[in-house]
């Protein structure tokens, strides 16, 4: 019985002890100078960006952010599963509410399904401009 016992214990705390700390750790070291951030994504009701480009949700590479000019791509990376998306930033966002918790990016439906991040809603992210 008592082998039993030893067996259940390393069981339950292997994968308990393996498990990624969504806040602290991630899957995959960000690149060097990447801007490191919460990400979020939107469903715009305006037919248009701030940059005057046609807005849909479904297009992966429109993003919202404060800290790069309109036309500039991005790669943004999901630091806990590595997914990435090219994107370029088209609109202003997230609201200065947000950013003064941590979120620099807003991505559309699109982004955020390819970085799996769309049922959570957020999502660590780094940020690096594409080079050309």
């Amino acid at each position: 019985m008592k082998p039993l016992f030893i067996l259940l214990g390393v069981l339950v705390c292997v994968p308990a002890a393996l498990a990624t700390d969504p806040v602290t750790k991630t899957s995959c070291p960000p690149p060097r100078g990447a801007l490191i951030t919460q990400a979020s994504w939107y469903d715009c009701c305006n037919a248009h960006t701030a940059d005057g480009t046609r807005f849909n949700a479904n297009n992966p590479h429109i993003a919202a952010t404060v800290d790069f000019p309109f036309g500039t791509e991005l790669i943004v990376t999901n630091l806990r599963n590595c997914k990435k998306v090219r994107t370029v930033s088209h609109d202003l966002g997230p609201s200065e509410a947000m950013v003064r918790k941590g979120r620099r990016i807003d991505l559309t439906r699109a982004a955020a399904q390819d970085l799996r991040f769309l049922t959570e809603g957020t999502a660590q992210v780094s940020i690096v401009v594409a080079s050309k």
